[in-house]
């Protein structure tokens, strides 16, 4: 019995499990920020993506006919134009993303508005976390003054 007692007052080797733990601790934190970096930039390349997409459908602008002096951004030439933009990005996709593809392309008088998407993958443990799916949309508008 004194034995027992004398064995539960022994604290040797009770150093490396908190040790154990505390690295797995800062692996995992490490990790955490890790990916979230790498998703922050994913969202900032897909914005930079929905940007020139929009400002290239606005650059497909006719000058109104009537007269006015206004420009008229044409539905289809946008399409086109963002189309051309969105994929020229598929090269300069970020690692754990894929490339974006166009969502929608709306053009109205002066304005285009484009959105696009692109699907985020987790850096590390990709089996075991969710992949995220990532929207942008932008606007650029057109005006000759």
């Amino acid at each position: 019995m004194g034995r027992l007692k004398a064995l539960g007052r022994d604290e040797r080797g009770s150093l490396a499990p908190l040790t154990i733990g505390y690295i797995a601790l800062a692996l995992l934190a490490a990790f955490i920020v890790f990916s979230a970096t790498d998703l922050s930039i994913a969202k900032k390349h897909l914005d930079q993506v929905a940007d020139a997409a929009a400002l290239a459908a606005a650059d497909g602008f006719t000058i109104d006919p009537a007269g006015t002096g206004s420009t008229i951004v044409g539905q289809s030439e946008a399409n086109v134009l963002a189309e051309e933009i969105v994929a020229l990005s598929g090269a300069a996709t970020t690692p754990t993303a894929s490339p974006a593809w166009l969502v929608s392309v709306s053009a109205s008088n002066d304005v285009a508005t484009v959105q696009v998407a692109s699907t985020w993958h987790p850096p590390m443990l990709g089996g075991l976390l969710p992949s995220v799916e990532l929207t942008a949309e932008a606007s650029a508008a057109t005006r000759l003054r």
